[in-house]
């Protein structure tokens, strides 16, 4: 889980007590990412969640209590733990990348933004994309 460190702004409005502009302000800070998909875990990630959406996890839960899949960023274990086997690999490969001396400028590209936008290196590595061999690493959104 993750949640931005950025003071997010709440504009107090005539209609906003200060209840409500506490609850703003948590659902600013909701963090995101994958939760295991086991509705007793999430309850010890949120103690006040007994249905509806949390304010502090992307989780929903169903009047039942069960996990509202539609409205959660859950995974099952089998699911977490493949994702878990994949990103050892990718650490291990990395890490043989480097040791083997691959060191290609290759920043990310996410929806226009790129790692040079926040580089304090710009001048030394000489990134530019208008070269051939110079290329973004173009990650896409899923779900």
């Amino acid at each position: 889980m993750y949640f931005g460190l950025i003071d997010d702004i709440v504009k107090k409005s005539k209609n906003l007590d200060d209840e409500k502009i506490k609850e703003e302000i948590q659902k600013k800070f909701r963090m995101n990412g994958l939760v295991l998909a086991n509705v007793e875990v999430i309850k010890m990630m949120d103690t006040s969640l007994n249905e509806g959406a949390s304010n502090i996890v992307p989780v929903a839960l169903k009047k039942d209590g069960e996990i509202n899949e539609s409205k959660s960023n859950s995974i099952k274990e089998e699911e977490f733990e493949r994702l878990q086997e994949k990103v050892r690999e990718t650490i291990k490969q990395i890490g043989n990348e480097i040791l083997s001396g691959k060191i290609d400028i290759k920043p990310y590209n996410y929806n226009k933004h790129t790692g040079c936008d926040y580089c304090e290196y710009k001048s030394i590595c000489n990134f530019n994309p208008n070269l051939k061999n110079n290329t973004y690493n173009y990650i896409r959104k899923t779900k």
